[in-house]
């Protein structure tokens, strides 16, 4: 995890003026994240899944939910030790009440993004890549804040 942490300090650098070094520590390593599950669910939808039905006998799924649902356990596995261990070093609570409130985070960000879609494209009628771009922005911002003042909350801040 060091080399991660040198790593991003480095890319931090030219930001260093505008941005808190956690602030940016938790874009990169969400941005991190985000191209391992980009990478992962291709190579499953398109080489493992060959982009057909999957029959597991007991359930059958497309490639593409079977793509999501293979890949999902990774990804927040290493967006929680990421977070953990390079972006929010500091938090005094235990690993597991940690992996709990992540998963419910992790829950509140999955909900969010389903109601925030459905109201700006169902609702509001905006078209639906700008109605992605907002949310995506809207629950980055509400995903740090919870996981800074929740999930691996540190010591300065048991008042909130």
């Amino acid at each position: 995890m060091y080399f991660i942490v040198v790593v991003s300090d480095w890319f931090y650098l030219p930001f260093k003026k505008y941005l808190p070094p956690d602030i940016f520590r938790y874009g990169f390593i969400g941005g991190m994240n985000m191209v391992l599950d980009t990478i992962l669910y291709g190579i499953l939808y398109n080489f493992v899944f060959h982009k057909n039905i999957v029959d597991f006998g007991f359930v059958a799924m497309s490639a593409h939910v079977a793509a999501m649902v293979f890949v999902f356990p990774i990804t927040f596995s290493t967006g929680f030790l990421l977070n953990k261990f390079v972006v929010f070093q500091k938090s005094y609570l235990r690993n597991r009440i940690q992996l709990v409130r992540y998963a419910i985070s992790v829950c509140g960000s999955i909900l969010l993004t389903y109601l925030l879609l459905k109201f700006f494209v169902e609702t509001a009628n905006f078209w639906a890549t700008p109605s992605k771009i907002l949310t995506t922005c809207l629950v980055t911002i509400y995903s740090f804040c919870v996981q800074k003042f929740f999930t691996f909350r540190r010591n300065k801040d048991r008042s909130l």
